[in-house]
């Protein structure tokens, strides 16, 4: 599920990414957008798994940030960024990636949890009186 996630995120921001490109100036390529999306969330991707152990948590965190400096750097190589419209598009893309990943996994988890009969919030509760 976690997967799938990351899949669909990937592939969600890149759309969104591209469909921005000509307003940035950027070149206007699937392709590369999806490259530049997964290029950029790996660092986060292999952070994650330090998850596993809690006290390596902390520098899975700082691993995930260095996906921020690729995506700077991959901007210009991959979607022909102009200088200077690079600092614009990369904190929309960044927004835009923050905002999918975070929106993705909030679906997945709902639809996790009911499938297993889980709910949040207040239980219900029936009272009988």
């Amino acid at each position: 599920n976690i997967l799938v996630g990351a899949i669909i995120s990937v592939f969600i921001s890149s759309f969104v990414i591209d469909a921005l490109a000509s307003n940035f100036g950027s070149e206007k390529n699937m392709a590369r957008s999806v490259q530049l999306v997964a290029y950029s969330m790996t660092p986060a991707w292999v952070g994650g798994i330090l998850n596993i152990v809690p006290a390596l948590a902390i520098v899975g965190g700082l691993i995930g940030l260095y996906g921020f400096y690729l995506l700077y750097l991959g901007m210009p190589k991959l979607k022909k960024t102009p200088d200077d419209k690079l600092v614009g598009y990369y904190v929309v893309s960044l927004l835009v990636m923050l905002i999918v990943y975070m929106v993705i996994g909030y679906v997945i988890s709902r639809v996790m949890m009911s499938a297993f009969g889980l709910s949040y919030g207040t239980p219900h509760m029936d009272i009988n009186i």
